[in-house]
């Protein structure tokens, strides 16, 4: 603000994921992921919407697919995925009078570190790789830059009526049924 003198764009994108079901998971754990998740998002937009009042703003919440579907052993990573929907909705009607925008990008699967750890843990790593880029209609996994693209359009007045969306980026996958 010092700088700049204004905030027009906030992109929430923190996230980690931590495995196990609701009886394995450890409460620590699963603190852990509400607050990496789905408290920063909160925090971020909290100390945000003050400086964007009035003189517009667009805020980007990056979930995932989880925030629609589940795999197993997901429970706490799926719950705050979900959780950003609802809090992506709250925010658009809170603060769309004050010029605010606040929607939501749900990703597939993008080749990003997270990703990479969790074929590293897969027994097949190359197989299963395969059969994931296989089963996009688009026939490839998704990179940084598509997701950035897509926030990019969202925070830009080519968007300027749309709040409260999820916009779903995920070459396809959910259409084919993962």
């Amino acid at each position: 603000m010092s700088e700049f003198g204004r905030l027009d764009a906030l992109v929430n994108n923190a996230g980690i994921l931590v495995t196990g079901t609701i009886a394995e998971l450890t409460p620590e754990g699963w603190d852990r992921q509400i607050a990496v998740n789905l408290r920063s998002v909160y925090l971020f937009s909290h100390y945000a919407i003050p400086h964007m009042r009035g003189c517009g703003g667009a805020i980007v919440n990056i979930a995932s697919v989880h925030a629609f579907v589940s795999w197993p052993a997901n429970a706490a990573y799926d719950a705050t995925k979900s959780g950003m929907l609802g809090l992506t909705r709250a925010m658009a009607i809170d603060h769309g009078r004050e010029g605010i925008r606040v929607n939501v990008i749900c990703p597939g699967y993008i080749q990003t570190p997270l990703l990479e750890e969790a074929f590293d843990k897969l027994p097949d790593r190359e197989g299963t790789v395969r059969q994931i880029v296989a089963a996009h209609p688009v026939g490839r996994l998704g990179t940084p830059r598509d997701i950035a693209e897509a926030a990019l359009f969202l925070c830009s007045d080519a968007a300027s009526f749309i709040t409260g969306a999820s916009l779903v980026v995920d070459g396809g996958i959910m259409l084919a049924g993962r």
